[in-house]
């Protein structure tokens, strides 16, 4: 219940910055931007799996500082 209430504000918020963009192009858009960016995070993590070897921790260390990375940059953008 609890993810459906935030998923239904976030899908509102979304529907919010269609403005004068129509709808068409700004679905296009979006779901463009969403292949892309799924497609770049499983890049990364394919590449921190097998380019930096699977028998060390390598590969687990970078996919988690990444994603302290990624976590930081969305608090800086709520903070903005």
């Amino acid at each position: 219940l609890l993810v459906g209430v935030f998923g239904f504000f976030h899908g509102h918020a979304h529907g919010g910055e269609i403005g004068g963009a129509g709808e068409l192009g700004y679905a296009a858009g979006f779901v463009a931007a969403t292949a892309l960016l799924h497609a770049a995070g499983v890049l990364i993590g394919y590449g921190a799996k097998v380019g930096l070897g699977p028998e060390t921790r390598r590969g687990e260390i970078a996919t988690r500082f990444l994603g302290g990375v990624t976590a930081l940059c969305g608090l800086a953008l709520m903070a903005a």
